[in-house]
């Protein structure tokens, strides 16, 4: 039985790192901007460990993820998840 070809680690790792840069840029610029009536500090903070947060949460739900489907599907959900939840807080 010839072994299936897989979508192997040369590409799920730079895929995962680049959506979760994405994500951990796109999550920090909304909750700095977003989050009126805080003060500026607070926002930044907000901003900063938010964007951490996420970008390290993506990170590792796509690296641990055993397939390429399970990959796409573990990082479209985030996504999902992380524009519903800042749609929310915004």
């Amino acid at each position: 039985m010839p072994r299936r070809q897989t979508f192997g680690w040369a590409w799920r790792v730079p895929c995962v790192i680049t959506v979760s840069l994405i994500a951990a840029g796109a999550t920090g610029n909304q909750l700095t901007r977003g989050l009126v009536g805080y003060e500026p500090l607070e926002r930044l903070y907000a901003g900063l460990f938010g964007s951490l947060a996420v970008g390290l949460l993506l990170l590792v739900a796509g690296l641990l993820a055993p397939d390429a489907d399970a990959m796409a599907g573990r990082l479209g959900a985030g996504l999902l998840l992380l524009g519903l939840t800042l749609g929310l807080l915004t």
